[in-house]
């Protein structure tokens, strides 16, 4: 007698990367620099069962590049008020597929967001992106809030000073090109 072979669904490793990075949370800042003033890889951070772990700068790049991924992506700005108190001004977006390339987006968002405050209100500027399924981070208040006020770093002047180093570096490119 015949046996029936039972069909075996296939592996898909970008469905597999999409289950096992969602909700990974990828930054950088623009005042993030090493000694000889180059800057830092993006940062990377997975929510797991043990809690938040610290992702490899080889594992934040695989996840840039993954193409499976819908990115809730924001540009932030660190700002001082003026009596002693921080606040973050954010734009976002949303990318489909790959995280890396998208710099046109960045620079888009950056201006948005850089036109609202004073060049000397600005501590420094970055982006933040964190990977959904279902429900993106901006239809989540909680959720939202938390994301956009992670891993802000120290607020120092020397932190300012670099960031606005920083920026008259990428005006100077930016109209170069």
């Amino acid at each position: 007698m015949a046996t029936k072979k039972r069909r075996v669904k296939r592996h898909n490793p970008n469905k597999r990367a999409t289950r096992f990075f969602e909700r990974a949370t990828i930054w950088t800042f623009e005042a993030h620099r090493d000694v000889n003033g180059e800057q830092l890889h993006p940062q990377g951070m997975l929510k797991t069962a043990r809690g938040d772990e610290e992702l490899e700068k080889r594992i934040v790049a695989g996840v840039m590049y993954q193409p499976a991924q819908q990115w809730f992506f924001a540009v932030r700005v660190i700002w001082d008020c003026g009596n002693g108190e921080i606040a973050v001004d954010w734009r976002s977006d949303t990318v489909t597929g790959r995280l890396h390339g998208n710099g046109q987006k960045y620079w888009q968002l950056r201006d948005d967001v850089l036109e609202k405050r004073k060049l000397d209100q600005i501590i420094d500027v970055g982006w933040i992106a964190q990977t959904y399924r279902s429900v993106s981070p901006e239809h989540e208040p909680d959720r939202l809030e938390a994301m956009m006020q992670f891993q802000l770093g120290g607020m120092t002047e020397y932190r300012q000073q670099l960031w606005r180093e920083v920026n008259e570096d990428v005006k100077e490119q930016r109209e170069a090109a």
